[in-house]
């Protein structure tokens, strides 16, 4: 099934995000395979303005996978959930046309 991942930033520019996790679609935690995340107002955002950031990724039914959003520019910054480790998205099939997400 497909999922948008997406989240709302204040990246300055040069700085790109994406999202990363346990599955093999989200890069296996590896900054080089993440999946960029596109810009909805890229260079047109105002710096004082946030931007929309998202990417829609085949995911498997019947997976709990964990993720987390990094920003890549000079480096990798990963994102800060506080105590919290990762984020995380259990994927239940219902039937043929209908799936329940829970993210905890």
């Amino acid at each position: 099934m497909k999922v948008r991942f997406s989240v709302v930033s204040f990246a300055p520019p040069g700085v790109s995000l994406a999202v990363i996790g346990s599955t093999e679609s989200l890069g296996k935690w590896n900054p080089n395979n993440a999946v960029p995340l596109t810009a909805r107002l890229a260079d047109t955002r105002l710096r004082s303005e946030p931007d929309f950031h998202s990417a829609d990724i085949e995911i498997q039914s019947n997976e709990t996978i964990e993720y987390k959003f990094v920003e890549r520019g000079s480096g990798v910054k990963w994102e800060d959930l506080g105590g919290q480790k990762n984020r995380i998205l259990k994927l239940d099939k219902l039937d043929e046309d209908a799936h329940r997400i829970t993210r905890k």
